[in-house]
């Protein structure tokens, strides 16, 4: 069935399309940053994301789309609005995590300097939370992580997010949100 006369052209699934909106629209400058890309950072940072704004704080939630159906998804289902950068292509993701890293981290990079939050809270061991740390620190703004300090002190296990962690907690504009005494500890001994 061929699409109505007036409707935008097709583009193929993951490319940029020059007709869509500004991804930023109506996000706050200057406020506070939620970076999430995968379902369970978006479960989690929801109860921090409902404070935030409960508190009056200016808060943009954004989806780097590490995991695009299911975090849209959660999202959608918890009732968050978040900017949504481009999404990975499936290329990426054959080409393993560094490809994957890359294109987050040029997106995260972008969003950043557009923005200009105060703080990015990033949560939790995946790509996008240290990817969002990293683009965070290279632009000069504090980061919060909630979930710091779990440690196996094993790279191999869990790969890669063993490694992650550890990146994130030695940004050193970092807040860290310990979950338990002994991820607190970790923090301490390093």
């Amino acid at each position: 069935i061929p699409p109505p006369p007036n409707a935008p052209p097709r583009a193929p699934f993951g490319a940029r399309v020059p007709w869509a909106r500004d991804p930023f629209a109506g996000a706050t400058e200057g406020g506070i940053v939620v970076v999430v890309g995968t379902r369970p950072e978006a479960i989690k940072v929801a109860p921090v994301v409902a404070r935030l704004l409960h508190l009056g704080q200016p808060v943009t939630l954004v989806n780097t789309n590490q995991q695009r159906v299911m975090a849209v998804d959660a999202l959608e289902r918890l009732g968050l609005a978040a900017v949504h950068l481009d999404p990975i292509p499936i290329s990426r993701f054959a080409e393993g995590p560094a490809s994957v890293t890359a294109h987050i981290l040029s997106s995260c990079d972008a969003m950043i300097r557009r923005l200009r939050p105060s703080i990015v809270v990033v949560q939790g061991d995946t790509t996008t939370a240290m990817v969002g740390a990293i683009a965070a620190f290279y632009n000069g703004v504090r980061v919060a992580h909630v979930e710091a300090g779990l440690r196996t002190g094993d790279f191999a296990n869990p790969f890669p997010e063993e490694f992650h962690r550890t990146v994130i907690a030695t940004v050193p504009t970092t807040l860290h949100f310990a979950p338990t005494p002994r991820a607190r500890a970790a923090l301490l001994g390093e």
